[in-house]
């Protein structure tokens, strides 16, 4: 699996995995599906891995992004920028619950 042999060639310590639970927090076929892939990355690796909640990250992102004073016709269509804002979103969120 890449992800295992990724954190291993990068001295990774903590592996991070948002959880798509559904709106009303219920487990949908996407949260399955990362428990999954957590639980074969598990298998794989002894780096801890830790899920968070990233129901609301998208949402957050976006309105986030909708402030910025960047281009944002570039924003809108380029969706890696909404995952990568979603991403910090989701670690900031593990950040706040370890303080």
């Amino acid at each position: 699996m890449t992800v295992a042999k990724l954190a291993r060639e990068e001295g990774v310590v903590l592996i991070l995995i948002g959880m798509p639970y559904l709106p009303s927090g219920v487990k949908g076929t996407q949260a399955v599906l990362t428990e999954k892939f957590v639980s074969d990355l598990t298998a794989l690796t002894k780096v801890p891995i830790k899920t968070v909640d990233e129901r609301m990250s998208t949402i957050e992102a976006s309105q986030m992004l909708a402030q910025s004073p960047h281009n944002k016709s570039r924003i809108r269509k380029n969706k890696g920028i909404l995952d990568s804002a979603s991403a910090a979103i989701i670690l900031q969120a593990y950040l706040d619950s370890q303080m």
